[in-house]
């Protein structure tokens, strides 16, 4: 059984709908998910324990990166986490990769535009994996094995009217993002026990 440690980089989780639905769908789904919220994880002066974090990194055959997707990217609190966690000399070194090289990775990102809306043609001119490329090259700096990027795409803000279309057409979004990323979780087989 693989085993995935979910990261949550939401800034607030309980005020999500979007995210905190993604991450209780996915943890219902597969019985062998960890789920690690960056929201709570901070202790004095704003900072990660690197030792807890490092440890759940380090038991996880997969990562999943969640995030809702801001200004281009994941995060800020996904952004600090990284520069805390992956630090010099366990994540990497001068070199590339150290301690997450070769492990597998998969970003999980909520947009609350539509998916033309991030083209050529729409209000965003370039797709969201063009936006990704820091956080892409962070994955292979480390040696990370990116598996997939999977992103639910309009996701305004805050949830739409119970029963209502929109409501379950963003419902019906969210549960097609958690079965992705089940499907791709239980495609992993590097690291699983035999």
């Amino acid at each position: 059984m693989t085993h995935a440690l979910l990261v949550s980089g939401h800034p607030d989780l309980d005020a999500s709908y979007a995210n905190a639905t993604i991450v209780r769908s996915l943890a219902d789904a597969l019985p062998d998910v960890t789920v690690h919220r960056l929201d709570l994880a901070r202790g004095a002066g704003h900072r990660f324990d690197l030792a807890v974090e490092g440890a759940l990194l380090d038991a996880a055959d997969v990562v999943v990166l969640g995030s809702p997707f801001y200004w281009y990217s994941w995060s800020g609190l996904m952004q600090e986490w990284v520069e805390q966690v992956w630090d010099h000399g366990w994540a990497c070194n001068s070199l590339g990769g150290l301690a997450l090289d070769g492990k597998p990775f998969i970003l999980s990102l909520t947009a609350g535009g539509d998916e033309p809306s991030y083209s050529p043609g729409g209000y965003e001119p370039h797709p969201v994996a063009d936006y990704l490329a820091p956080v892409t090259r962070t994955l292979e700096f480390v040696g990370a094995k990116l598996l997939g990027t999977v992103v639910a795409y309009d996701l305004p803000y805050r949830a739409p009217e119970l029963n209502t279309d929109k409501r379950t057409s963003y419902d019906d979004a969210l549960a097609a993002h958690v079965e992705r990323l089940a499907a791709l979780i239980e495609g992993t087989t590097i690291g699983a026990a035999a």
